[in-house]
């Protein structure tokens, strides 16, 4: 179900950007997944390889809650927030 959403998703306007692969295939799986780590998907392209497979990894979205949001903040507003979730409570709320 996944992965059918993440298909959608990355499906390009032209045939070329499109997943050429068998649906529920094992190929048409990694093509969403090179997709997900910033492959662009065209034929003439550099087939994926293993460091575009491991930034899947590194992208937070596949973990949070809220990943496509994520996905479009720039790094400095992901450290920015991270910052402000490690900040301390005020003290009005930390003694109650």
């Amino acid at each position: 179900a996944v992965l059918d959403k993440l298909d959608a998703e990355f499906r390009g306007a032209t045939a070329l950007q499109r997943n050429p692969h068998r649906k529920k295939s094992l190929k048409w799986a990694g093509w969403i997944i090179a997709r997900l780590g910033g492959w662009d998907g065209y034929p003439s392209s550099k087939p994926p390889g293993p460091i575009t497979f491991k930034m899947v990894s590194k992208n937070s979205m596949l973990w949070s809650p809220d990943g496509a949001s994520e996905m479009c903040e720039s790094p400095s507003a992901r450290a920015e927030k991270k910052r402000k979730a490690l900040r301390p409570l005020p003290r009005a709320i930390a003694a109650s």
